[in-house]
């Protein structure tokens, strides 16, 4: 009686863990709006492109995800079989790369208990004024006057400007923001009490420079973000 107990129980036991083993994972929104677009275009690759990725060095587009492994036996080689790329594993959370056409398969493997499809990133720039209250401040709420920014100067130490881009100027694009540049690494005339960088100290010698840095302009978001004019966007003008 015990024998047969015992076999009734391990029986038992397998056969929930088969059940386990065969439980697909959870789709997060967005990974099951994919499916059903690729469902209704039968086109993968045109579809991933609307979704958050990148482009491999082999020139083929990968959607981005991330996965909370269920089983610890999962390994790389099972998700590389279907042309998958393991990034970060914190623990049981891991980042993959998908091949747009292999989602539906990802989708099978019973040692991943969730998929959450990565959400598009988007300049959100437009409503960061009233998201940091600056309008606020525009308007003086709670304050003994209005803050507009006008007459205020401001020093920025970045690097990647644009000299002659728009947004230094006005609104009508008559007058000229930057007053000086002190280019930190640059050659030429350092200001006074210092020995190294260059000063320039007006418009026609700034904007005759153009630029301290003609790989990337990090500078200039910064600061058509900060005094900017707004000129030449929607972007809404500051004095």
């Amino acid at each position: 009686m015990r024998k047969l107990l015992l076999i009734l129980i391990t029986c038992l036991a397998t056969s929930v863990v088969a059940q386990n083993n065969s439980i697909k994972p959870k789709l997060s929104p967005l990974t099951r709006k994919y499916l059903l677009d690729v469902a209704k275009t039968n086109d993968a690759e045109s579809v991933a492109s609307g979704y958050a990725g990148r482009m491999q060095a082999n020139g083929k587009r990968y959607v981005s995800a991330l996965i909370k492994v269920s089983d610890a036996e999962l390994s790389d080689l099972q998700l590389k079989s279907i042309g998958a790329v393991v990034g970060t594993k914190a623990g049981n959370i891991w980042t993959v790369q998908i091949p747009p056409e292999k989602v539906v398969e990802l989708t099978s493997f019973s040692g991943i208990a969730y998929i959450e499809f990565d959400q598009a990133a988007y300049p959100q720039l437009n409503v960061a004024r009233s998201t940091t209250r600056v309008d606020s401040v525009h308007q003086g709420i709670n304050l003994p006057l209005h803050y507009s920014g006008k007459d205020v100067i401001v020093g920025i130490i970045d690097f990647g400007f644009d000299y002659n881009h728009p947004a230094f100027y006005d609104t009508l694009y008559q007058n000229y923001r930057i007053k000086r540049v002190w280019e930190l690494n640059g050659v030429g005339s350092p200001p006074s009490g210092y020995n190294y960088g260059n000063e320039l100290t007006d418009s026609t010698s700034i904007k005759a420079q153009g630029t301290d840095n003609t790989e990337q302009m990090h500078g200039t978001s910064v600061a058509g973000i900060a005094i900017g004019s707004g000129y030449g966007s929607n972007a809404t003008h500051t004095r």
